[in-house]
């Protein structure tokens, strides 16, 4: 009688990449300038909304910067535009 030997199938092999430490990262509450994710999360505002505010004052320097084709939103500005808003 021949036994078989069920062999289990080899894990994938996982690289360790480049991991940015945490001591050089600047909290998110102490950032000035936000990227579209970033603020998306601190403002709890949904991306595609986050990016038709970016492109509507895209002209305002006061609140969003841009860098090349990047939006990058003044943190503050950016709050107190939402202050003074009812709805968005």
């Amino acid at each position: 009688m021949t036994e078989y030997v069920r062999r289990e199938k080899p894990l994938a092999m996982v690289v360790p990449t480049q991991v940015r430490v945490a001591e050089d990262m600047v909290p998110i509450w102490e950032k000035y300038l936000l990227t579209i994710e970033e603020a998306c999360k601190y403002f709890n505002i949904g991306d595609t909304k986050m990016r038709d505010i970016a492109k509507e004052h895209a002209d305002d320097s006061s609140i969003i910067l841009m860098n090349g084709s990047k939006y990058l939103i003044k943190r503050e500005a950016m709050r107190e535009l939402l202050k003074k808003t009812g709805s968005i």
